[in-house]
């Protein structure tokens, strides 16, 4: 955990907290990692960075980051029931990944996007809740949405997201039919 204790070999974390880190609270760069019910807050990078493929991360919550809570990066990530709150720029943010799964998420009152695609293919996300509260860190809605598809994002499927009033889905999946957009 933390930016100069780069875990490489880990395979399973469970119940840890990193709190103010100066970069990314974690940075899982090590293939085949299995995080669960951990806390990352107030770091200055990433809540969670995961960079290496098949890294699980699970039952997790980055809040006051002054990174993406979530920022993936890895391929064929698993990222399930978890929550990004009060984060900045996103809450969830996957970059030119593919085969990831992210279901039963949430994200609450990040300052940009709660959640943000950028050149994802061939993953699937389902259930992901987006939520703003006039009370949170930022006193305005997320700027650039709920859940924003954007850099050619294509051959996704999103499906049980949130409603429009919480920001909703901007963006598209222009490749064919393969995608789905599916909200309430």
């Amino acid at each position: 955990p933390g930016q100069d204790s780069t875990v490489t070999q880990a395979r399973l974390l469970t119940g840890h907290f990193v709190l103010a880190c100066v970069g990314d609270g974690f940075n899982l760069n090590g293939s085949d990692d299995t995080v669960s019910e951990c806390y990352s807050g107030g770091n200055d990078g990433a809540g969670f960075a995961v960079a290496a493929g098949n890294v699980t991360v699970s039952a997790s919550k980055a809040s006051y980051n002054n990174g993406s809570g979530f920022a993936v990066t890895g391929q064929r990530a698993v990222l399930a029931t978890y929550q990004a709150q009060d984060n900045q720029p996103d809450g969830f943010l996957l970059t030119a990944t593919s085969g990831t799964s992210v279901s039963g998420c949430q994200a609450d009152t990040n300052r940009q996007a709660n959640f943000r695609l950028d050149g994802v293919s061939a993953s699937s996300l389902n259930g992901l809740l987006s939520v703003y509260r006039q009370g949170g860190r930022y006193p305005e809605a997320p700027r650039d949405g709920g859940i924003v598809i954007q850099g050619g994002s294509s051959g996704c499927q999103l499906s049980g997201c949130s409603p429009e009033a919480a920001g909703g889905v901007s963006g598209s999946l222009p490749d064919g039919g393969t995608s789905q957009i599916l909200t309430p």
